[in-house]
């Protein structure tokens, strides 16, 4: 069996696909014509559509990068690797709801900025969120940022 997308690109040549979504396309023993749609056990799992890759930046250097592992990341000084007096132990969050991704600004200690594409798309104060997107640079401060891939 040989699927494919819209744009004619080959998914499989096998007797079983994993779909975007993470469930299991079963095509049965060669010759049968019988398809079997499973879904994992598990739906809650992380897959690519929810996780984030992320470099932390502090003075220009970049100290970190990681892909998140949950739908909330908590980012400041308890987070990794960033390590300095202008940013706060919770200055905010990355959050994950059916919307997608979203910063969360928890620091009284000043502003924070999502820019996108080089120019300034949202400044947050305490309490405020703004979606971010794969591209998205969150300024936490005027020395310390992270950029979401």
């Amino acid at each position: 069996m040989v699927l494919e997308r819209a744009g004619g690109e080959v998914l499989s040549h096998e007797r079983s696909v994993l779909l975007e979504s993470g469930d299991v396309l079963l095509t049965g023993v060669a010759g049968s014509p019988h398809i079997t749609y499973e879904r994992p056990p598990d739906t809650t799992r992380q897959t690519s559509r929810n996780c984030l890759d992320l470099r932390v930046t502090v003075d220009g250097a970049e100290v970190s990068s990681y892909t998140t592992a949950t739908g909330c990341v908590t980012i400041g000084r308890s987070h990794r690797d960033i390590d300095r007096p202008d940013i706060s132990r919770s200055h905010g969050a990355l959050e994950l709801d059916n919307n997608g991704w979203a910063y969360v600004h928890r620091s009284a200690a000043g502003p924070s900025a999502i820019v996108r594409d080089g120019a300034p798309v949202a400044r947050l104060e305490r309490g405020d969120s703004a979606p971010v997107r794969q591209g998205d640079e969150l300024r936490l401060t005027e020395c310390a940022s992270l950029f979401i891939g």
